[in-house]
């Protein structure tokens, strides 16, 4: 029970307050983490392809290009370190989704 309202306080402040602005940071350290991840493997991509990759990955529902699906879909440019990142990356996506729709729904609140 703890571990939950922890994750629900850091991650949307119980949907309260300014818990859009903490969804924003973390979708921003997500994707700048992704974007480190792939850059520490030369994939010869762009600094412009490795963010849009990172984005998305990390949104659930959104496909930008069909390159990127391919690429995560056929990771041979991947360590198998940074492809298990990868899933961690898009189930974090799926996880922060949940909660803003939780908390746009006020399911999540202090008491």
């Amino acid at each position: 029970h703890f571990v939950v309202l922890s994750l629900l306080k850091v991650s949307v402040n119980y949907g309260l307050g300014s818990w859009k602005i903490l969804i924003i940071w973390w979708v921003v350290f997500f994707i700048a983490v992704g974007v480190v991840v792939l850059s520490s493997y030369k994939t010869g991509r762009s600094l412009w392809w490795r963010i849009g990759a990172s984005v998305n990955r990390l949104i659930p529902l959104l496909d930008l290009s069909d390159d990127f699906k391919t690429y995560f879909n056929t990771p041979t440019d991947l360590r198998p370190w940074q492809v298990v990142y990868f899933y961690v990356h898009a189930f974090a996506g799926y996880v922060l989704a949940i909660l803003v729709g939780a908390a746009l729904g006020g399911l999540i609140q202090a008491k």
